[in-house]
């Protein structure tokens, strides 16, 4: 399921930056070569001080202890300081390459997600798996500490366990088979340690989601007078949780303890072994402050071996999604001699019928083997209730594209004519949002075809069909922490000045909401400014008349507003079919419907009617059923 190397994500990014990695891996190897060097040096100092030994050094000296001692300790000063100063430039470095690679990968990224149809973007099932693909960057960025961060430990140990093999290898037996017994330990525990977190945690979110009611909306609980059953439900899940994690602390501390002792032993078993070398006349004192600094060195680093293989199997995980992300291929057909003129002219619906599109057999069977391999790094690593309800997620995912895809749309034509306001309405799961999708190219369709003034949407790329299409949605698209000017031009050519903005948003009744602002256009929505969701529709349907595009599409753009705004909307989208535009509502209003030139009404994913709105009474059929309903019957009653 693996790419080539050469075709390998990681190795695009890597190799764009070579030579930073080539220098921090040097860099790594010089901290390495300082963390052995130093106690080194000690040694010698001690040794020298203390008569055992008399390095050659001395002679330079003229036998002069005094002058030895002061540029000896000005050497171990200098190369302490060296110790020091070297991881500290190091991780300076490579906290600006973090942000370097950090943007190479993002640029990757990115370039992948604008090649894939919209369509499988905005599926929610498929968020959980999209969110996994943007851990790229991290990856990236913890692959490179990883490989800097044991190539350090790798070279130290291959420096540190000669010398101290040579002093004496029963050191370094002795040193293994604690470490054989820690990392044996480490898999008994970790099923157990998921276990008992997935026990607690369980518990844990329930108490959460009752503590935010109780804290968040208490005077809610008081106007339904609820209080004592939901503080009872509160304190028994608080007992609970006590009855279930109080067991597993006296497990965590005994397993801490019984950690302490394998890490300590093997030290109180050095000291001793080397104080009766020393006892003997084989060693020195100096080789005793050795033998300790590096045995301790030693320990630190395979201390580290458990979350070294916690991160390795994270790597593994983070890897093979993304891996399956860059192997998805978009949905929708793209057939040669690309046309690349303006769209514009009537939206037209030849026989169409649809149906969600599914992985292929490649894709499928990728995603097979990631929640495959996924189930099995999970059960060696320490693991949380997000990474399991994400596995679910996924196999519900494959589930779902096993299945024959169903039609949402079948046989439709319909034609959105330039120049006219055309509605079209039906009852829910109808089909009728999915039209929108398809005459934006988040989808091709399954069988028929899609077309803008006589040119087939199957010949347009999918980013010039958006640039003819202006879209307001039932849920507003708007976004926090950019300047509200900054988010009524999105998507827009031709920058409007100052006054033709504010001109614009007067008119549609959220000019003075901006006016009274000490910041004006240049608010921060979220931080600065926050205003109604109906409010926000009037923003975007803003947006629409800045973009000034030959297609506009109202799906339920007009559901959030009162009477009065939307009757100046409705005048705004008279305007606009005047100037020969494509003007598409969808609405559950009936009323908003019936200003409209044409109407289409949709049941069961089929096309049951069409005319005006009298033509459409006339027919007596659903059309009128809903007239009645939402006209009619509030009339008379």
């Amino acid at each position: 399921m693996f790419s080539s190397v050469k075709e390998n994500f990681i190795y695009k990014i890597l190799l764009q930056h070579k030579r930073k990695i080539v220098f921090l891996l040097c860099g790594s190897s010089i901290v390495a070569f300082f963390n052995v060097l130093y106690p080194y040096l000690l040694k010698i100092l001690i040794d020298t001080l203390s008569g055992e030994e008399r390095p050659m050094i001395l002679n330079y000296f003229q036998d002069n202890t005094f002058l030895f001692l002061i540029f000896f300790v000005f050497l171990i000063a200098f190369v302490d300081i060296l110790d020091q100063i070297a991881p500290t430039l190091l991780n300076l470095i490579r906290y600006k390459f973090d942000f370097s690679i950090a943007g190479t990968s993002e640029t990757l990224l990115f370039d992948k997600l604008k090649k894939l149809d919209t369509g499988f973007l905005e599926n929610p099932k498929n968020q959980n798996l999209i969110r996994s693909f943007f851990n790229l960057p991290q990856l990236i960025n913890d692959v490179l500490g990883f490989a800097t961060g044991n190539l350090q430990k790798i070279i130290t140990l291959g420096m540190l366990f000669p010398i101290i093999a040579f002093l004496d290898i029963r050191i370094i037996l002795i040193l293994l088979l604690f470490v054989f017994i820690q990392t044996i330990l480490l898999f008994y525990r970790i099923p157990i340690a998921n276990k008992n977190r997935t026990q607690t945690e369980y518990i844990q979110t329930k108490i959460s989601s009752i503590r935010w009611a109780l804290f968040g909306r208490f005077d809610q609980i008081l106007a339904l007078n609820g209080t004592s059953k939901f503080l009872k439900k509160y304190y028994d899940l608080r007992e609970k949780l006590f009855r279930t994690s109080y067991p597993i602390e006296k497990q965590t501390e005994r397993w801490r303890l019984s950690d302490w002792l394998l890490d300590t032993i093997p030290a109180w078993f050095t000291m001793t072994f080397i104080g009766f070398k020393i006892l003997q006349g084989d060693l020195t004192i100096g080789d005793f402050t050795l033998i300790l600094a590096y045995t301790r060195q030693i320990q630190n680093i395979f201390s580290t071996v458990p979350s070294t293989l916690n991160l390795w199997s994270q790597f593994f995980l983070d890897y093979t999604r993304i891996n399956f992300f860059f192997h998805l291929k978009p949905k929708y057909r793209m057939i040669e001699p690309i046309y690349r003129g303006a769209l514009k002219g009537d939206v037209s619906f030849h026989q169409v019928s649809f149906a969600y599109p599914i992985f292929d057999e490649t894709e499928a069977y990728m995603l097979k083997e990631v929640i495959t391999q996924n189930k099995k790094q999970l059960a060696k690593k320490e693991r949380w209730k997000y990474e399991d309800d994400e596995i679910k997620e996924w196999e519900e995912i494959f589930s779902t594209n096993q299945k024959k895809p169903r039609l949402v749309l079948k046989n439709i034509n319909m034609v959105w004519k330039s120049g006219e306001i055309t509605a079209l309405v039906g009852r829910n799961g109808a089909g009728k949002t999915t039209t929108t999708k398809l005459s934006l190219k988040n989808y091709t369709p399954t069988k028929g075809e899609v077309s803008v003034g006589n040119i087939n949407l199957d010949y347009v790329d999918p980013s010039d069909v958006r640039n003819a299409v202006s879209i307001v949605t039932q849920d507003p698209i708007f976004f926090d922490s950019l300047t509200l000017e900054e988010n009524l031009l999105l998507g827009v050519d031709k920058k409007p000045n100052t006054s033709t903005i504010m001109k614009t948003l007067k008119r549609l009744g959220v000019g003075e909401l901006v006016a009274k602002h000490h910041k004006g256009l240049d608010v921060i929505v979220g931080e600065d400014f926050r205003c109604s969701a109906g409010q926000t529709q009037l923003f975007t349907i803003a947006r629409v008349l800045f973009q000034d595009r030959p297609i506009i599409i109202f799906d339920e753009g007009t559901n959030q507003l009162d009477p009065e705004h939307e009757a100046t909307v409705m005048d705004i989208l008279q305007e606009q079919k005047k100037k020969g535009k494509v003007v598409f509502i969808i609405s559950h209003k009936i009323t908003t419907a019936a200003k409209a030139d044409h109407i289409y009404v949709m049941d069961n994913c089929k096309i049951l009617e069409e005319g005006n709105h009298q033509e459409l009474l006339a027919k007596k059929g659903l059309y009128k059923k809903f007239w009645h309903l939402q006209v009619e019957k509030n009339i008379f009653e």
